[in-house]
Parts: C-alpha cells; sequence; structure tokens
C-alpha cells in the first residue's frame, strides 16, 4: 500500500542531514514571566532563536553555547533539553537543530551582519513575532517547563589505563592518552553547564577526569573515598550513606544558593560499578526520574545530566564525550 510520505518522513530517511544546535536564550522577568531573546536575521529577514552548525568534531552542547554568545553577544548556562526540530531547508536539504533552555548569564548585543536585532520579549509576544512553526514548538515546549533548574551532572571518569597494563594500586591508575583527551574535551563539555561544585572519588582517574575543567575555572575538587570503586567494593552497604551524604551537600548548596538569586550547578564523577547504586539512591530521594534513560550503563568520559528543582527532579538526559 503507498501512502504519501511527510517532510518529517523523509527527513528521518535521509542520512546525510545538516545538523546545527542553539538555545532558548532566557532571563528573568520584573513581573515573573521569564523574557526570551529572539534575533532578527538580515539575510533571510525573519525572527527566530539563535543557533548554528558545529565546528567540526564539535559537540552539540558545545555549539549551541558557541552560537547563542556569537549572535547575541551572551554567554549561556544550558538547562534542560528542548524538543529536537527537523525541517527541509529551502534547498531541499533536510536539517536537524537540537535546542536547549539557555539561562542567560550575562554579555551585551551587539549588531552584526547576521544577526541585526534581539528583543527580550514575554514567551506570548516572543510567539507573535517567531516567524516559523517548528519555532513555536520549540517556545512551547519552553513555557511549559521548570526553566530555573540546577543541574546535577553525574560523570563516569575518561577511559582509564587497562588494569592488566598497571602495576600499581587500583587508586592510583592514571588515565589512558585517549581519557587525558576525553577530559580536555569534558571540560568544553562541563562549561555548557557551569558546574561550581566538583564532588569526585579520590580515585587518580576520577580526579584526572575533572582537572582540566577545575584549572580552568580555578574550582577545587571536593575528593570523597566513599565515593570510590574500592570503598564500594569493600563495603557496597555503607556506600549508600556516603552517597546520601554527598546529595544532601548538593542540595543544601543548592538551598543556600537559592536564597542569594542563584543556583549552582554541581559534578559527582564516579566509577562504572558505583554509578548505579547513585541512580537508585536518586530514585529513592528524587521524584519524577525517567528510569528509562539510567538503565543502560555510562561509557567513560558518558553523564546524566539531572535538572533539580528543590528535591524534585524535572528532567534527565545522557550524553556521551
Amino acid at each position: 500500500m503507498n501512502r504519501t510520505m511527510s517532510c518529517e518522513d523523509r527527513i528521518l530517511e535521509q542520512g546525510d542531514a545538516l545538523r546545527a544546535a542553539g538555545a532558548v536564550l532566557w532571563r528573568a522577568g520584573p513581573d515573573g514571566v521569564p523574557r526570551v531573546a529572539v534575533i532578527h536575521r538580515p539575510k533571510q529577514d525573519d525572527w527566530t532563536f539563535p543557533k548554528g552548525k558545529p565546528e567540526p568534531g564539535e559537540h552539540p552542547l558545545v555549539t549551541a553555547v558557541r552560537e547563542v554568545e556569537e549572535e547575541t553577544g551572551h554567554r549561556v548556562r544550558l538547562g534542560p533539553a528542548l524538543p529536537t526540530v527537523r525541517y527541509l531547508t529551502g534547498e531541499g536539504r533536510p536539517k536537524t537543530v537540537r535546542f536547549w533552555a539557555g539561562a542567560d548569564s550575562g554579555g551585551e548585543f551587539t549588531p552584526n551582519r547576521e544577526v541585526d536585532e534581539l528583543r527580550w520579549l514575554p514567551p506570548a509576544q516572543a510567539r507573535e513575532l517567531l516567524s516559523y512553526p517548528s519555532d513555536h514548538r520549540v517556545l512551547d515546549a519552553f513555557t511549559t517547563m521548570e526553566q530555573d533548574t540546577q543541574a546535577l551532572v553525574v560523570l563516569r571518569h575518561a577511559e582509564a589505563l587497562d588494569r592488566a597494563d598497571w602495576a600499581g594500586p587500583d587508586a592510583a591508575r592514571p588515565l589512558s592518552a585517549a581519557g587525558y583527551q576525553q577530559a580536555e574535551r569534558l571540560a568544553d563539555l562541563l562549561a555548557a553547564y557551569g558546574p561550581k561544585l566538583l564532588i569526585s572519588s579520590d580515585a587518580r582517574r576520577c580526579v584526572d577526569t575533572l582537572r582540566p575543567y577545575a584549572e580552568r575555572y580555578g574550582i577545587e575538587i571536593v575528593t570523597d573515598h566513599a565515593l570510590s570503586e574500592e570503598a564500594y567494593l569493600a563495603n557496597p552497604t555503607g556506600l549508600h550513606a556516603a552517597l546520601d551524604r554527598a546529595l544532601d551537600r548538593a542540595l543544601n548548596n543548592r538551598a543556600s544558593d537559592r536564597a542569594a538569586g542563584t543556583r549552582k550547578p554541581l559534578v559527582v564523577c564516579s566509577h562504572r560499578p558505583v554509578l548505579p547504586v547513585l541512580a537508585t539512591l536518586l530514585r529513592a530521594r528524587l521524584a519524577g526520574i525517567r528510569e528509562q534513560v539510567l538503565r543502560t550503563p555510562l561509557a567513560p568520559g558518558a553523564f546524566w545530566v539531572f535538572h533539580l528543582v528543590d528535591s524534585r527532579i524535572t528532567g534527565v538526559e545522557r550524553y556521551s564525550s
């Protein structure tokens, strides 16, 4: 039986889709209603959200942050993911654009050749101005979600030297050459969320995974032996209480920040055997988790991003490095 293929069907069947990433850049409004940034592109004569194509080998998270700053002059801290948009360009090529909510972290717009105007608007007014139905769908998702969230990044350390190739204590086993490269890439990915608190197993491979980000931004890495693989293997039950304390520290950090009107993201870096225990603890402690995202073990250098509002998870995503 023949059927007419929709635009979406044609896009999904083609593997050579153009890729792009961007964000709904937002900031708090004086009336409690967020203001979102809508940009005008003179070449296309349209109103849309900031977005753009990746540099070669660039991760979508990094693309979104870079493109927002290039087009608006504003730095952005990413929050929850928004719907991915798929469409055909004017030349008939399929295009896929990934979006995130992005809190304004400061900056100043300067008109340029690509973007000559930026307007901060309440969502209802932004919807009227936006040129494309696909942007309407992204905005509608933004308006129905919790925007002001705290990111909790749960990270598996980067690739480590094989155990068979290391004669010293396992806690001192370093990253492999590929793992050190992963750690450098992770510094860019973590920067998309702007974590201010870094909690790590005291194993060298975990600390060295976070070191490039920590050194770049002058942030202390707080180590906890209870997050190590060694501690877990010695006493799996005792790890629950230790992880519970680590999560309490994160949430207490969140509560104190909220009083100051800010939300500090954080990273917890640990090991493959420990991470499922942490996921179990999160399921027990925090409501609203989508368990299917957590079922497949994280590869080295991969991470979950939990988006928190108080003691409630409003979303969770999974990324590789």
